[in-house]
């Protein structure tokens, strides 16, 4: 995606492609949500199919950080065309600080839906035969057996509620970002352009009346 992203750029505009990867992320969290309920398991090759197919459309949709995270180097611009002022590093800064609250957050859903649909206990037990393998007490032919029969033994009522949350909450917070960026973020291409000149247009009538102060010095 990065390696298209200054073609389909110039071609779409920043605000179709977050659109299209927004609608991709859905539709791809859809198709795994929907094949993952109603097709049969057997034969499994169809259902196994259907569901890279959403994996597909969700990687295709990973667009959607990668422009809000051009969105963030963009208020460089903004900020030193509102203030006079370029805080390259404090902005920057910004950047690893949502993607370690993110992940923060991330973990603490899926604990709660861990407990919510029942299978905390279920993720300890596959937890413990992966440190029994990791310490070389059991094989890992026994390692897989065992982690089978742990996954056979849950319920059908609580995979299906894990794959429902799987799917529908990442849907509900990738919606949500992207109707706040539309509310909130005025940054298009045209805009930050605008701004870039108007920066340059500043700093060279500056830069002049440094030379001609100078000079009258």
């Amino acid at each position: 995606y990065m390696l298209f992203y200054p073609w389909l750029s110039k071609k779409c505009g920043r605000d179709k492609m977050l659109l299209v990867s927004t609608l991709s992320l859905v539709a791809g969290y859809m198709i795994m949500l929907l094949g993952g309920l109603l097709l049969p398991s057997d034969p499994w090759i169809f259902k196994y199919i259907v569901l890279v197919f959403g994996y597909g459309l969700v990687g295709i949709g990973q667009g959607f950080y990668f422009i809000m995270f051009i969105s963030i180097a963009n208020t460089v611009e903004y900020n030193e065309w509102k203030t006079g002022k370029r805080d390259e590093g404090l902005i920057f800064s910004i950047r690893p600080f949502t993607a370690k609250m993110g992940s923060a957050l991330m973990q603490f859903i899926v604990m709660l839906v861990y407990l919510a649909v029942g299978v905390l206990s279920v993720t300890n037990k596959i937890s413990d035969i992966e440190n029994e393998a990791a310490q070389k007490l059991i094989t890992d032919e026994q390692k897989v057996e065992q982690i089978n029969t742990i996954i056979s033994s849950v319920p059908q009522s609580k995979k299906m509620a894990l794959l429902a949350c799987m799917c529908l909450i990442p849907i509900a917070f990738v919606v949500t970002a992207y109707l706040i960026y539309r509310k909130k973020c005025f940054l298009n291409e045209e805009t930050h352009a605008r701004m870039v000149r108007e920066i340059e247009e500043r700093n060279s009538a500056s830069e002049a009346q440094t030379v001609d102060a100078e000079q009258v010095q």
